[in-house]
């Protein structure tokens, strides 16, 4: 009864879309009960019944863990970004549970969304707008690589790369960046790779290399690149103390969840060492610079230790990083849009360009006008986007269709013959 007293007062103030977090603990009765209850008020909403298929799927897991990891900027930058003026979020899905609504409530300030109603179980956040909108976004970081999103969760203004290969980036495309952040990249062609980041770095583009996750060279198989090789080092429970300057940091222990030993690697080849530590008096350098002052290399896994734990003390450290070229949301301007449905065919007409229309993109989309897609959202520019769905190999699947339904209808004619005769 508690949920569905704020879910009706979501459906009543909701304006363009409704987003629940309830973990999926509700399955498709909830998302019912908020959008459908009322057929003459329908609300769309961004969660629902399959949405393990949809195309925003990895928009929705990464909303839910913002939830139970405590990102709660992401969390609501991230419903924003999915055109949400309506956000009902179940508190056990918090990561310390009803303790978290003050932290929440500021993390929702901060973007907008202003605390409308709670109970003991949820709370309802909305925004206040005016019919349908778009968004048009700055991000002053970009982050390439399969782990680079663990670093999105905590800082929002770390857009996720459309690709994981350097070599799928131009130097036009990544110098409009403060920071590149990378973790878990790959390449086709290595020169070219170290030759672009050398080029955007010189031009003050402040590049963060993660060492887990280097590729290793196809020559040496060494995990290398510029010049600076990783070496395999683990611990238990904790690293030990950390040497950045001249300051000593004594971090927080290592995530429960996180059973067995922490692997990771520290570096050598770097021209100056701004992180150290010792491993029976041995000095392992873990943070510093190669080729020159823009090109930062960080190890011993600490940026997903800060994901796991929200290390106060590691999080100084990621700080002097990467964390520092970076705002705590990216910027993020509302514009309007007019979005018209037909058969097959969408018509978005707004007066910006590089405007999200807060719409799932999907391949089959075609239009005569330019289209893309960030974050698995449709960008669309200012004026007029016609688009049509054309569905890929749509002639081919229906003659295949189509010669398996005539060799069925013989097949069986055949099969009646025989049954015939056998008869006879």
């Amino acid at each position: 009864e508690a949920q569905n007293d704020l879910m009706d007062k979501a459906r009543d103030i909701t304006v363009q879309r409704s987003c629940l977090i309830d973990g999926s603990t509700t399955g498709s009765v909830g998302a019912y009960i908020l959008t459908s209850l009322d057929p003459d008020h329908l609300i769309p909403q961004t969660f629902g019944a399959g949405w393990q298929s949809a195309a925003t799927a990895e928009n929705i897991v990464n909303l839910n863990e913002a939830a139970s990891n405590g990102s709660y900027f992401y969390l609501f930058d991230g419903a924003l970004e999915m055109g949400n003026d309506t956000v009902l979020i179940q508190l056990d899905q918090l990561q310390y549970k009803e303790n978290d609504i003050d932290r929440l409530q500021a993390a929702g300030e901060k973007l907008g969304y202003h605390l409308i109603d709670r109970n003991q179980k949820y709370a309802l956040f909305h925004m206040p707008v005016n019919g349908n909108f778009g968004v048009v976004t700055h991000f002053d970081g970009i982050g390439i690589g399969t782990s680079s999103e663990l670093m999105s969760l905590v800082e929002p203004d770390l857009k996720k790369g459309k690709s994981d290969n350097l070599n799928d980036y131009s130097y036009k495309e990544l110098s409009q960046y403060k920071v590149i952040y990378l973790a878990g990249f790959s390449y086709d062609d290595k020169d070219t790779a170290e030759q672009l980041l050398l080029k955007l770095s010189r031009a003050g583009v402040y590049i963060v290399i993660n060492g887990d996750g280097i590729p290793a060279d196809d020559k040496t198989h060494n995990q290398e690149i510029l010049g600076v090789t990783t070496h395999s080092i683990s611990f238990e429970n904790g690293y030990p103390i950390l040497y950045v300057g001249n300051t000593e940091y004594d971090s927080a222990l290592f995530d429960p969840d996180e059973k067995g030993q922490w692997k990771t690697v520290y570096f050598s080849g770097l021209d100056q060492t701004t992180g150290h530590l010792y491993d029976e008096g041995v000095q392992l350098d873990f943070m510093g610079t190669a080729q020159n002052d823009h090109i930062c290399f960080i190890g011993l896994n600490l940026a997903y230790h800060y994901y796991l734990t929200h290390d106060v003390v590691v999080g100084k450290i990621m700080d002097q990083v990467l964390f520092q070229y970076l705002n705590e949301i990216p910027t993020r301007e509302l514009v309007p849009i007019s979005v018209k449905y037909g058969k097959n065919r969408i018509e978005i007409t707004t007066n910006q360009n590089h405007v999200n229309t807060t719409l799932a993109y999907h391949d089959i989309f075609e239009s005569k006008q330019k289209i893309q897609q960030t974050h698995h959202l449709l960008y669309v520019n200012s004026g007029t986007t016609v688009i049509t769905m054309k569905y890929p190999y749509l002639l081919q699947g229906s003659l295949l269709s189509l010669v398996a339904l005539i060799g069925s209808i013989l097949l069986i004619a055949i099969c009646q013959r025989k049954v015939k005769r056998g008869k006879s």
